[in-house]
Parts: structure tokens; C-alpha cells; sequence
């Protein structure tokens, strides 16, 4: 059966992420990944960011890897993009 919040944004047009405080997460190419709806910087290192989500740790690998941008809800990294790992 469905979470009736999934069901009520839905039905009202809504993002779930939101309804559901899910983090959203785009990645763009090898070069960009925006990370939304997150709770904090875990760890920081130009091969490993990780990064709390309410799914759990959310952590990408790289190389050159770079925060473009961070605020309360927000986190915007850059470099090369070798792989995600999300461990909920």
C-alpha cells in the first residue's frame, strides 16, 4: 500500500520529495551533482564527499571534486564523477 503523503502529492501536484522530505539528487554528466533536501556535510575530501540525507549517508567519488555552493538545504558539487554510493 502507498504512503498516503505519496498519494496526497500526487493528487495536489506536488514534488514527494518534498512532502516526504526525500533528498533529490541530480547529476549531470561526469561534472555536477546537486544535492537537495540534505542535513549536512558528513565528510570532505577532493576524492570523497559524503553527505547525511534523511535516507541515510550519500557519498561520491571523484577526482578534483569541489563544493560549487552549500546552504541549509542545498549542496552543489563539481570535479570528475566517478561513482555514487548511497547507504540507507
Amino acid at each position: 500500500m502507498r504512503d498516503p503523503r505519496s498519494i496526497m502529492a500526487r493528487f495536489f501536484e506536488l514534488p514527494e520529495e518534498i512532502l516526504l522530505d526525500l533528498p533529490k539528487i541530480t547529476v549531470i554528466g561526469d561534472a555536477h551533482v546537486l544535492i537537495e533536501n540534505h542535513r549536512g556535510l558528513v565528510r570532505f575530501h577532493p576524492e570523497r564527499v559524503t553527505v547525511e540525507t534523511t535516507r541515510g549517508p550519500f557519498t561520491v567519488n571523484g577526482t578534483d571534486l569541489q563544493i560549487a555552493s552549500v546552504d541549509r538545504e542545498t549542496l552543489s558539487l563539481t570535479g570528475v564523477v566517478r561513482s555514487l554510493v548511497w547507504r540507507g
